[in-house]
């Protein structure tokens, strides 16, 4: 497990790093501390659930934000006279989105529409 810091007190990010490359669950904070739960894959690429809070100074807790997942596909792009793998992560499935009162504001559903 790794922790790198905002500032002596803050924990910026948190998570699992194998070589070079975020691994796993990473949980990461902005300077407003709200908080990111982000999930890699085992090369390292975004990929998996997704989930973004707000937090409330006034309770010290965190309200859902926003969730929803990422996939990745790989596919063949042709470069000059030769073909090379190309990975994409886009937002996958069902996307929901909250107001700050945590009110569900939006469903949004994405879709693969080609390879590109």
């Amino acid at each position: 497990m790794i922790n790198t810091y905002i500032s002596l007190q803050k924990i910026k990010a948190t998570g699992t790093l194998i070589g070079n490359l975020k691994v796993g669950e990473w949980t990461f904070f902005d300077w407003n501390k709200n908080k990111f739960i982000v999930n890699y894959s085992s090369e390292g690429k975004l990929e998996g659930n997704y989930k973004e809070y707000y937090y409330d100074d006034k309770t010290d807790t965190y309200n859902l934000k926003v969730k929803g997942q990422f996939g990745t596909r790989t596919y063949k792009l042709k470069f000059g006279n030769e073909y090379k793998d190309v990975r994409k992560t886009r937002r996958i499935g069902k996307w929901e989105y909250y107001s700050e009162q945590n009110e569900l504001l939006e469903v949004v559903i994405h879709k693969w529409k080609s390879n590109k």
